[in-house]
């Protein structure tokens, strides 16, 4: 059994604070519970300093949004097949959609998609620690995984609305 020490948790407020601070309040209006629970339970653990937990979390929300948006139906999943997983899968079609802005151009060709981070970083936390801990052992790097994650969640709801209601974005 783990134990919480009051000590250990006193030490750890001002960190806490200086993160809290360092986060815009969102207030999404996520209609999921699924993502809605990932969601808040990935802030709390990216505030406590948790950043696995909060990789592993935040490709949880991404995944769950995806697959809301894109594949609610589970056709794609079922008919996926080839090198490009799942996850990237949507990513992708969300793109094509216009469910998400594209990926970055460098160099005349489009960079890896930068929703992409949230996916390889919840792998890596599981899969490949040293890999994660490698490009993620800072709090600044982990907070950016969770402002993609936000990004990218804002974008998949707004835009998924607007398709709906047939209004032009914003």
């Amino acid at each position: 059994m783990v134990s919480i020490n009051p000590q250990w948790l006193l030490a750890k407020l001002d960190k806490v604070v200086q993160r809290a601070s360092g986060l815009e309040e969102l207030d999404a209006g996520l209609p999921s519970p699924n993502v809605d629970k990932y969601f808040k339970e990935a802030h709390q653990c990216f505030l406590y300093g948790f950043p696995i937990a909060t990789a592993v979390l935040c490709r949880a929300i991404l995944e769950a949004q995806l697959r809301e948006a894109v594949d609610s139906d589970g056709k794609i999943e079922s008919a996926h097949r080839g090198d490009q997983s799942y996850p990237r899968r949507l990513i992708t079609i969300a793109t094509k959609k216009g469910l998400l802005d594209a990926g970055i151009e460098q160099r005349g060709k489009i960079d890896r998609h930068w929703a992409e981070e949230v996916i390889d970083a919840g792998n890596w936390a599981i899969h490949d620690l040293g890999r994660f801990n490698e490009t993620y052992g800072k709090d600044s790097r982990v907070n950016e995984l969770l402002l993609v994650t936000r990004k990218a969640l804002l974008q998949l709801l707004t835009r998924a609305v607007d398709k709906h209601s047939r209004t032009p974005r914003t």
